[in-house]
């Protein structure tokens, strides 16, 4: 049986103000620091609700750090999705019982990494890294 998100649709005739009042409301424990719209403006802040892309890939490194590496496809007002990919450091305890079609949300921020590739050539990429990951039921 093949799973379907539910995802809120925001209508572009909501006014910002509601808007902003509503995303402060669900990440008022997730965002240290936001207590009004205004706490908002100025931050590296990325809100996602979608579904997982695929499996989760869990690598542990020899400092004991844990890292969970997975793409999160999150529906465009177009109708199109975007595949966006996410890091998250010392995942929850559960995070292996997340999978494929999974709905969750996330809140994060974005951070574009830099490195020398073959022969010398500059390439980056940009990532979410998630402060906090959750099942949407």
């Amino acid at each position: 049986m093949s799973k379907q998100a539910v995802v809120p649709d925001l209508k572009e005739s909501e006014s910002d103000s509601r808007q902003i009042t509503s995303v402060q409301g669900r990440l008022a424990e997730g965002v240290p620091g936001l207590k009004t719209p205004a706490d908002l403006e100025g931050r590296n802040l990325v809100v996602l609700l979608g579904v997982l892309s695929g499996d989760i890939e869990i690598r542990t490194f020899a400092s004991g750090s844990t890292l969970a590496s997975f793409s999160l496809r999150v529906p465009e007002r177009s109708g199109k999705n975007t595949s966006v990919p996410v890091a998250l450091w010392d995942p929850p305890f559960d995070i292996g019982t997340y999978g494929q079609g999974d709905p969750v949300d996330l809140i994060g921020h974005v951070v574009r990494r830099f490195w020398s590739g073959a022969g010398g050539v500059r390439r980056s990429s940009v990532e979410v890294v998630a402060d906090s990951l959750r099942m949407v039921v």
